[in-house]
């Protein structure tokens, strides 16, 4: 075993070389003997801690909670696991050296006092061997059923297991991963150290939705002493009337991954049981672990709460929630570790080599098959991610068809196929028995593959976050090179992936922001609340304000969240059933028997449509499948799941009962709600590396062949851009691009720009180039109406909200039916009827021109405006806010003649703006809105209240309003 990181730590040291030693380059820490032990266990594999490791150890062992933040494979898991298990050595080594070890233990806690007496879980105090349980000390322990465990599971082992479970410490540590696929990994990793260590009475186990009910149940009468869960599963724990008994000897709670729960619903779900748990247990330490965050000292302190209820406060008098407000006293500062532990990344890109034949949009990507195949060839092992089920199906099928010879080596894995599949591909993974794994973000976090050295990304990430994390699959050791191979599915991707990695190589990952008061999850957990014994209204909201998430919780909102549970809210009043609570005394608790067994059933914030099961004939399950789906399909009908192609037999309650099929192709089923979002830094990375082709030098940028820089788009009615709209739609149409190619851009920053040159070259010529602080906008006429294209790459979701609210807006503001399409870049917006044209913003001053004109684009500053100044409206004065005149005119009443002049008829209410180009003036004619005056001192962008005349003699404005390519 090599010195690498397991899961999001892995083989958690670095070896000892020639000139380094533990002793020297690790800091001093008290801990004593334990944490000798500690090292010693990590020198017997040839690994040194890292300083960040020791100084985890350390800060935890002084009672401290906090963040990790270290990148992958260097070693995060056992940077908080070994914290845990030094405390219980040292308590260990209390209860048979005496008096001398409790006041080692006494010292390492960091409270005075906490250690000076044995855990009353650990026994009496008498000396024992690790792993014996005396008679004393059984009595301490939980009680558990023998007798029951062994009519379960006959036999000596059965004997055995159940033994050490009856001797096992009480539940000390709960881990909590984002991913189930997380845990059978990390409860390897964490078992690793016990043997050796000798806490032989350490269990550690999982709990999640792949967990069978036989252990679950024995876990509901006897919990291991470390459990691994997700954040649904402690909240269903939290759901039962005894859970506060069976956390009391909690001592520590780690959130692997918290990046990834962090700014959604599951995290705000998960920030509400920490507060329940540190009411419960105020010394509960809670580290958190990362690789790829950006807002350090807000991420930890979202774990540990922004507040904590002053247990020795005077109750305030009466019993109005109001008074809560009185007890909340601040937390300290946690702390915030970060592993400077050297980790190179390398990012390289399939390009294409014709561009110009190259897909400009769609697609899966197979056009680069072979290219792929050839690079899973060269390497030992291989990840390939893509970012949808259904995709995945795909080229898995596509890999199998052209390479039959690899057989067995190639497998699938994504979270529909049935966790003992998955299993079998994982262990296959680490015995280095497969070749390539197709997979979607189920192996995104947290597993350690040792045998990959290869990651292969089939589209877009869509965020820079998630392509460090998944690079971080390969060379998953510290200090060994991570690589990833990115295939791109169109053209325009080449661009996400330059941009992701001058986004990589600054480390300017996207930050996660918590929610703000997310009431539906505040509501469900009332729900769980009342579900474990009730609560009194004054003393949960006290609770759920130590939150980051709910620390602004009015009074208002609370009660408006207790009405919703207790009578539905005003709109759902008239429903009984969703009275799920009632008050008695001032106590609330569960109406009935059967809402508490839907609410946990349903207990979570993960959304997705119902799904069946699907199952063999002969009894052997391969998954689940979204029910949309297969209700489309008749018996015989066939389609592809888990890299087979099943026929449908029929449907049986909620399972779809299949056999292989003999032969052919099938459909490729589709999950909902499976696309990923486009970050919002990704997407301003983007828009740096167009803006950067848009400033290239003249002697090979975005100039065209011109001199003096970009070249000017093409209007509409120019012959040119006439002549391409028309060219028919076909790969003939490649001719009409731009006769560049990468070995003619010197200007390219990197490969992907230098290929994909003669399209944005295309884009520059037709329109223009999105830029940071822009918003680009495109208008066109076609057969089907008139359309209006918006790039604000701010992400798909987004997207949705802003086109259907601009939808509802132009709808509002005239009758017309308007259609909305939108994607990660930006969105459309189609109509039968004209749609407005863009407005003046105001005036912007040009200084290389020496003169003012209308700003028609919003990148453009709006420093400079016209002002009347007392004058007529027939000659505003020209100048800026501050009062400086704009250059070129000196405060002449009238700019010089090469720009935007106006005039003003009191009669007609009528202005006109005129522009001289090359000797000839355009002139659009437009109509006032407030008066006859067109400028108004106190209107700063007064040109935004102006309407364009309905004329068909008045030609458009110019300006970035040019129809979009047909792509």
């Amino acid at each position: 075993m090599s010195a690498a990181g397991h899961g999001a730590g892995g083989q958690e040291g670095r070896r000892a070389g020639p000139g380094h030693a533990a002793s020297q380059s690790t800091p001093t820490f008290t801990g004593g003997a334990t944490l000798d032990r500690i090292r010693g266990w990590f020198a017997d594999r040839g690994w040194a801690p890292f300083p960040f490791q020791e100084e985890t150890w350390s800060r935890y062992l002084a009672g401290e909670s906090g963040m990790i933040h270290a990148a992958t494979g260097t070693g995060k898991t056992y940077a908080a696991w070994m914290g845990p298990l030094a405390e219980a050595l040292a308590q260990q080594a209390a209860m048979q050296g005496g008096p001398a070890a409790k006041r080692e233990v006494d010292a390492e806690d960091g409270s005075p006092g906490a250690a000076a007496k044995p855990d009353e879980n650990a026994g009496n105090g008498s000396p024992r061997t690790a792993g014996d349980v005396t008679h004393e000390n059984r009595r301490a322990l939980p009680p558990s059923r023998p007798l029951a465990l062994r009519r379960e599971r006959p036999g000596a082992a059965a004997r055995k297991r159940a033994s050490a479970r009856e001797r096992a410490r009480p539940l000390t540590v709960l881990w909590i991963t984002p991913l189930r696929a997380l845990a059978n990994d990390l409860v390897g990793a964490l078992r690793a150290p016990l043997a050796d260590l000798g806490l032989e009475d350490w269990i550690v186990e999982a709990r999640t939705g792949d967990t069978s009910g036989d252990l679950k149940s024995k876990q509901r009468d006897k919990p291991p002493t470390a459990l691994v869960t997700t954040p649904e599963s402690l909240s269903l724990l939290l759901s039962y009337p005894d859970a506060r008994e069976r956390l009391s000897a909690l001592r520590c709670l780690v959130v692997d991954e918290w990046h990834e729960l962090m700014g959604s619903k599951r995290g705000a779900q998960l920030e509400l049981a920490l507060a329940r748990l540190r009411l419960w247990n105020p010394e509960l330490r809670i580290w958190g672990l990362s690789a790829t965050l950006q807002n350090l000292e807000e991420a930890a302190r979202t774990l540990v709460g922004v507040s904590r209820i002053a247990a020795d406060a005077a109750d305030p008098a009466g019993d109005d929630v109001a008074c809560a407000r009185r007890r909340l006293l601040p937390v300290p500062a946690p702390a915030v570790i970060s592993g400077e532990v050297p980790k190179p990344y390398v990012v390289d890109t399939i390009v294409p080599e014709e561009i110009t034949r190259f897909p400009w949009s769609g697609h899966l990507g197979l056009r680069l098959l072979p290219e792929v195949l050839d690079a899973i060839e060269s390497a030992r092992s291989t990840l390939l991610f893509t970012n949808v089920r259904s995709q995945a199906e795909s080229w898995y099928q596509a890999i199998v068809a052209f390479r039959p010879d690899w057989g067995d080596a190639v497998a699938l894995h994504h979270g529909s196929i049935d966790r003992k599949i998955r299993g079998q591909v994982e262990d296959g993974l680490r015995q280095g028995k497969l070749k390539c794994v197709v997979c979607t973000s189920s192996l995104d976090l947290g597993v350690d593959f040792t045998p990959v050295d290869q990651v292969i990304q089939i589209g877009s990430p869509k965020g820079i976050a998630r392509l460090l994390q998944r690079a971080g699959r390969s060379g998953h050791r510290p200090g060994e090179e991570s690589r990833v191979l990115c295939v791109p599915t169109h053209a325009f991707e080449l661009v996400e992936f330059a941009a992701a990695r001058a986004a990589m190589d600054e480390r300017a990952v996207e930050p996660r922001r918590p929610l703000d008061r997310p009431l539906d999850v505040l509501v469900q957990h009332l729900v769980t609340v009342a579900l474990a014994g009730g609560f009194h209204e004054r003393e949960l909201y006290e609770e759920v304000r130590t939150t980051l998430a709910f620390q602004r919780l009015s009074l208002d909102e609370w009660r408006w969240a207790l009405d919703f549970v207790t009578r539905g809210g005003p709109a759902l009043r008239a429903y009984p059933q969703y009275a799920r609570l009632v008050e008695q005394d001032g106590w609330f608790h569960v109406a009935s028997a059967q809402i508490a067994r839907l609410h946990r059933l349903s207990i979570g914030t993960i959304t997705g449509d119902p799904v069946v099961e699907l199952q063999f004939l002969r009894g052997r399950k391969l998954g689940t499948i979204e029910e949309s789906f297969i209700a489309r399909l008749r018996p015989g009908d066939r389609f592809v799941f888990a890299g087979r192609v099943l026929k449908l037999v029929r449907m049986r309650d909620m399972t779809a009962l299949v056999r292989l099929a003999s032969g052919g192709k099938g459909e490729i089923p589709r999950w909902n709600g499976a696309r990923l979002s486009f970050s919002t830094q990704l997407g301003e990375a983007v828009k740096r590396e167009l803006a950067s082709s848009a400033d290239a030098p003249a002697e090979g940028g975005m100039a065209g062949g011109q001199e003096g820089g970009t070249r000017a788009p093409l209007r509409a009615g120019d012959p040119e851009r006439t002549a391409a709209s028309e060219a028919p739609r076909t790969d003939e149409g490649a001719e009409r691009l731009p006769s560049s190619t990468p070995a003619l851009m010197p200007w390219a920053r990197s490969r992907e720009m230098a290929a994909v040159a003669p399209l944005l070259q295309l884009q520059a010529r037709w329109s223009t180039l999105p830029r940071p602080g822009a918003l680009l906008l495109e208008q066109s006429k076609s057969r089907d109406g008139y359309h209006a294209y918006l790039f604000p790459f701010e992400g798909r979701s987004v997207h949705e909200g802003l086109s259907a609210l601009l939808a509802f807006r132009l709808a509002r503001e005239a009758p017309r039916s308007i259609t909305v399409t939108s994607n990660d870049y930006g969105f459309e917006l189609l109509s039968a009827q004209p749609l407005p044209r863009t407005r003046p913003r105001g005036v912007a001053c040009s200084p290389a021109k020496g003169c003012c004109r209308i700003c028609w684009h919003r990148s453009m500053p709006r420093s400079w405006t016209a002002a009347s100044s007392g004058r007529s409206p027939a000659s505003p004065a020209w100048s800026s806010p501050a009062g400086r005149a704009c250059p070129g005119t000196r405060a002449s009443s009238r700019p010089p003649a090469d720009c935007c002049t106006t005039s003003s008829s009191a009669t007609t209410r009528r202005t006109s703006c005129s522009t001289r180009r090359g000797g000839r003036c355009s002139t659009g004619n437009w109509r006032s809105r407030a008066s006859a005056m067109p400028w108004s001192a106190s209107r700063a962008s007064s040109c935004s209240r102006w309407r364009r005349r309905a004329s068909r003699r008045s030609p458009s404005p110019s300006g970035p309003t040019a129809s979009r390519p047909r792509t």
